[in-house]
């Protein structure tokens, strides 16, 4: 007789939803494909994304899913859609229990980080060095920030052979802090 686990502990694992918000992205890296990202893309609106978010609440009702949902934003760069956070502030309004991540580059200011530690549990930050000095510093000072929290983090360094001492520098700097990347 063959007892089968595998299936029933799948039942416990977070039902994943990753969200591409669109290609626009604040950066113009060397290594990133031109269908990942573009400067020029639209955005879509408010009414749009809510829509989205309403079609998932619904097939996690319809399909009766009892565990966590985690919704996890990327992109391009979802932070740059002028509708995120009014979406990310909708859903958690909505719905305190889905478990929301964002991947980005990091590289928004003051007022974005706020709102990144009061709408989100988790983040993945991309350091890249070939984006603007102003960017990168931005990108650097959130992870501090971000570390300073409970919220989960990883920290990925995009490696490039003609920023290759600079990369080493900000993993430096952020293991100082205790950060792995």
């Amino acid at each position: 007789m063959i007892i089968t686990t595998a299936i029933k502990s799948l039942d416990n694992d977070p039902f994943l939803v990753t969200w591409n918000l669109g290609r626009r992205c604040n950066y113009d890296c060397s290594y990133c494909e031109s269908h990942i990202h573009t400067n020029y893309s639209p955005h879509s609106g408010l009414d749009e994304l809510i829509k989205s978010y309403e079609f998932i609440k619904e097939y996690v009702n319809i399909y009766d899913i009892k565990r966590s949902i985690n919704i996890d934003f990327t992109g391009g760069e979802p932070t740059v859609n002028p509708n995120f956070w009014k979406l990310a502030e909708h859903i958690r309004n909505d719905n305190p229990n889905y478990f929301l991540a964002l991947t980005t580059n990091g590289a928004w200011g003051k007022k974005n980080l706020e709102n990144v530690k009061k709408y989100f549990n988790g983040v993945t930050i991309s350091y890249h060095a070939e984006a603007d000095i102003e960017l990168k510093n931005n990108s650097v000072d959130n992870i501090i920030e971000i570390s300073k929290t409970n919220m989960w983090m990883q920290v990925n360094i995009m490696l490039h052979q003609d920023h290759f001492t600079e990369c080493v520098g900000v993993y430096q700097r952020l293991k100082a802090h205790g950060i792995s990347c």
